[in-house]
């Protein structure tokens, strides 16, 4: 009985350093082919996060402005 084959074509997310800068890379196989064509796509940690880092930065300014005003009602 032979083992069955992954039906996804995108595989593996990796991170690596390249020229001191961190980046995550995609591999992805295209067409069903044993040895089929890969495609590898990188991208700079820095540009992937931005916009995630700064939602992250302004929720948590947003929520230490509710806990400082919870505490401001205690008092």
């Amino acid at each position: 009985m032979a083992a069955e084959r992954p039906k996804e074509m995108a595989g593996v997310i990796v991170q690596k350093l390249v020229k001191d800068t961190s980046a995550e890379e995609m591999v992805a196989r295209l067409g069903r082919a044993p040895r089929g064509v890969h495609v590898s796509i990188g991208i700079p940690k820095e540009v992937a996060f931005t916009e995630a880092d700064w939602i992250l930065a302004y929720n948590l300014a947003k929520l230490g402005l509710v806990a400082v005003l919870a505490l401001a009602a205690l008092l």
